[in-house]
This record gives structure tokens, sequence and C-alpha cells, in this order.
């Protein structure tokens, strides 16, 4: 049985309910993002769940980066690197604006430190830029001199700003073992194309073994091998009639 989990399992039962829900999902398909984190689910993304920003009580006033308030409205223990009765400072070592209202307002200092005389724009994936403004250790799996695009073997969009913008390609599964292409596009719908797929494995996502080749690439663990036998049985079966 092949499993449906939305990329967040790769196992499950025979009635098709999901074992050992990955990536902060939930439910018998992996369906939904546990408490505490929001997003997606069913988008197929390792990162479709991320932790949720804090819903503070109506009369605080703290920015997103606090759950409560004392009774003078002054916010407590403030999350995201920010301080003060709103939260609405960067704590030392850190520089931005808190008040922007994102768990990613408050960035280290020292990417400012880096490149003084030059815009360091890595789209959240770097901290560092040289004089160039080119940026260094490209994370989140993207690369370029602005981190602006998704490395080989992974797709998405890098410069939308988010650390799980490039989720790996799904070939047909995103485990080793059953990763049958290095790399993906994106189609016109949406979704991942696996390109040039090994040898023996067709489809979109390399999900079929070719003709000649037997096998089932969708289970853990399955690979396409050639069928050397169904032809030589098949000829003595003609020869014999």
């Amino acid at each position: 049985m092949t499993c449906q989990c939305h990329g967040h399992s790769d196992l499950c039962d025979d009635k098709g309910r999901c074992y050992n829900c990955r990536h902060n999902t939930a439910g018998f398909f992996c369906e939904r993002c546990k408490p505490g984190f929001t997003g997606i689910a069913t988008s197929g993304s390792p990162w479709a769940c991320l932790p949720a920003m804090p819903v503070t009580e109506p009369h605080c006033q703290c920015h997103g980066h606090a759950y409560s308030c004392d009774a003078e409205g002054r916010c407590k223990n403030c999350l995201h690197n920010t301080a003060g009765d709103r939260c609405q400072y960067c704590i030392p070592g850190y520089v931005g604006d808190a008040t922007s209202g994102t768990p990613m307002d408050c960035s280290p200092a020292n990417v400012v430190a880096a490149a003084p005389q030059t815009s360091c724009e890595c789209h959240g994936h770097a901290a560092l830029c040289n004089q160039d403004g080119h940026c260094k250790d490209c994370r989140h799996n993207t690369v370029g001199d602005f981190c602006e695009r998704c490395a080989p073997g992974y797709y998405g969009d890098a410069t939308i700003g988010r650390f799980g913008d490039c989720a790996k390609c799904p070939c047909p599964l995103t485990i080793a073992s059953n990763s049958f292409a290095k790399t993906c596009t994106i189609a016109r719908d949406g979704k991942p194309t696996c390109t040039n797929c090994q040898r023996g494995y067709v489809g979109r996502s390399c999900e079929r073994c070719a003709r000649g080749w037997t096998g089932d690439p969708r289970r853990v663990g399955g690979r396409c091998t050639r069928d050397r036998g169904r032809g030589r049985q098949g000829r003595r079966r003609q020869g014999s009639n």
C-alpha cells in the first residue's frame, strides 16, 4: 500500500493511517499541524508547519513578541530577541525594527558589521556578505550571490525569505534510498517535476518502473530492477505454441 502522508511519513498501517508523522504534523494522514504550529500540512513541504506567532492577550501591545503582560500592560518574557515594556526594542547584539511584528525582526548585529559599505541582501538565508555585497555561506539549501536560488536537489522560491523556501525534490520520496533524480523543476501547476530520472525509472516523480523493469520506487527501500527473466519466459511460451 502506498502511504498518503503528504510527505511527512513513509510508514502506514494496512488502513493507510500514517505512523510517526514528522515535520510538526499530526493526524491519520499527517494532514494538520501540531498544536503550537501553523501552516498547510497538506502542501507536502518539510517546513509546511512553522511555530505559530504568540497569541497575545487583547490588552497587550507586544508587537507579536510575547504571550501576556501585567496589569499595567507591560509585556512579559519578550521573545524573538526583543526587549522593552512593549517588546519594541532589539536586545543588545541584535538590530532591526522590533515593531514590525515578525519573528525575524531582530537579526544578529554582525550582519551590518560584516559589510559596512554594502547592502547585504541574502533573503534571510545568510548572516554575512563580502565587500561586493555577495552573500557568504548560504543556508537553508540555497545558493547564489544573494542566496536567491534553491540548491540542486531542492525546489521552491528562495527569495520569499523563509527558512523553508527550498524543499527537497520528491523523486519520488525525499529520503536517500528512494531519490532517483538529482534535480527537479516547478511545473505550471506549481508542483515539482523531477528531471533526468535514473535508468529504469519514469514518471513525473520517477515513481514508476520503466518497461522491462519491476519494483515499487514509492515504497521505502523499494527500487526498480531489470526484469531479465520475463522476456526469456515469454519467448519460451511463444515457442511452445
